[in-house]
């Protein structure tokens, strides 16, 4: 009994610190929230293509220090981040996909509202589309995940 309990909090704290990707293509409801587990290291995956001047930055990244609930981990100067091409390299010469990288809090649950801005550099004169992803961080022991 002791056994299967303690290979079960191996298993579960183990599960929490493994990087998970997040499409947010697939991520539909806006009142919805994803479970991140504490701990756990997670990528958003956002498609873009910026050599057609279409870039994805994380909104007000600031926030997220407030409440210390997330932490962005491979942020560049201007909140954007690394783009992987279709191609699987980190070439710019064709669409593909921007992974931003987070951190959960080792010691607090709660929930958080990560927004994106999508820009398009062409149009200087057009409005930046806001995408927006709910996470809700949860202590790994528990069964309601």
């Amino acid at each position: 009994m002791i056994t299967q309990f303690l290979f079960l909090a191996y298993v579960l704290t183990n599960s929490a610190l493994s990087e998970r990707v997040i499409k947010l293509s697939d991520f539909k409801e806006e009142n919805s929230y994803l479970p991140v587990k504490r701990g756990q290291t997670f990528i958003i995956e956002i498609e873009g293509n910026p050599t057609r001047g279409r870039i994805w930055r994380l909104e007000e990244p600031e926030k997220l220090t407030i409440t210390n609930l997330l932490r962005p981990i491979n942020l560049d100067k201007e909140n954007s981040t690394v783009f992987y091409s279709s191609k699987g390299d980190q070439s710019n010469f064709s669409n593909g996909f921007y992974h931003f990288h987070f951190q959960a809090a080792d010691s607090m649950t709660g929930h958080e509202k990560i927004q994106f801005l999508y820009f398009d550099t062409n149009e200087p004169k057009s409005k930046p589309i806001k995408k927006s992803i709910n996470i809700h961080v949860v202590d790994p022991l528990k069964r309601d995940l």
